[in-house]
């Protein structure tokens, strides 16, 4: 490029700029003077700002769809339905925590009622006094309390069956009793005492449960037939014939 044309190059460019800061100038003073005018006889600045876009359009100089609007660098659709959030429920992070932290609080609360609860059950007492049957309970070797939750998880419809409790007991208390490890010589003769004193508690339990029996229908005073806590439920009902 020579000389020349550089310099025609920057005369037309500033030519350019100045007719534009005019037009610029004019349209300014147009509209304040519309302004003016409008607002001497009370117009609405809505119509005032409807004016002036019209004006912009028809110059070349705004290019805005009607159905959009301008906010920042994001266009917006005015046509955007609203959205309904009265059954939306809303998670946050700490929600979620804060809700783990409450569902273990409440387990471990309630794992603790439960050891509680059972030294205060005094209302049967007297019925196991009347019944002779107190040294089953006092005899008792004591359990931790998580042995004692898998007995009772773990009960069966035939646990009066011998053996049928083994599988499921003392297996459950060991994998969640803790200290043990499966394959170590010590879980091993574990198991063989707890399976041989467990054996001796569900023949207590039965009698205990015979013993109250007899003292319920004693105390409601009807006459019911004393079933020998050894033998099935086949052999009583045929007992009882």
């Amino acid at each position: 490029m020579s000389k020349e044309e550089r310099v025609a190059n920057r005369a037309r460019r500033a030519e350019k700029k100045a007719r534009e800061a005019t037009e610029k100038a004019v349209e300014e003073e147009a509209v304040e003077d519309y302004i003016q005018e409008a607002e001497e006889q009370g117009s609405d600045e809505e119509d005032i700002a409807g004016i002036i876009i019209k004006r912009r359009k028809a110059k070349g100089k705004l290019k805005l769809n009607e159905n959009r609007s301008k906010v920042g660098n994001k266009r917006i659709p005015k046509n955007v339905a609203n959205v309904f959030t009265e059954n939306v429920t809303l998670n946050s992070e700490e929600k979620k925590n804060a809700k783990g932290r409450f569902v273990a609080s409440r387990r471990i609360i309630a794992e603790r009622m439960l050891s509680e609860n059972t030294k205060t059950i005094y209302d049967i007492m007297s019925i196991l006094e009347d019944a002779g049957v107190m040294p089953t309970i006092e005899t008792v070797d004591p359990y931790y309390p998580q042995l004692v939750r898998e007995f009772i998880c773990n009960m069966t419809e035939d646990i009066d069956e011998s053996g049928t409790h083994v599988t499921d007991i003392p297996f459950k208390a060991v994998e969640t009793g803790g200290g043990y490890s499966a394959g170590n010589d010590e879980t091993v003769q574990f198991i063989k005492d707890e399976i041989n004193h467990l054996e001796g508690v569900i023949q207590t339990s039965l009698a205990r449960k015979s013993a109250l029996e007899t003292r319920l229908w004693s105390l409601a005073g009807e006459d019911d037939p004393v079933v020998d806590p050894t033998t099935s439920d086949s052999e009583a009902e045929a007992s009882q014939e």
